[in-house]
């Protein structure tokens, strides 16, 4: 009896946690990344 409680609380409080942690990130928009501008050599421009 006492296991399965220990349990319950402890799954409990993971459940809890995770919904907390979603609740605080919910709603912020993304970070943004800076576009990395690809340098064209010739072997790019003639396909190979």
């Amino acid at each position: 009896m006492f296991r399965a409680l220990v349990m319950f609380l402890l799954v409990l409080g993971i459940v809890a946690g995770g919904l907390m942690l979603l609740r605080r990130t919910a709603g912020k928009p993304p970070k943004e990344y800076r576009k990395v501008e690809r340098i064209e050599d010739e072997d790019d421009r003639r396909g190979w």
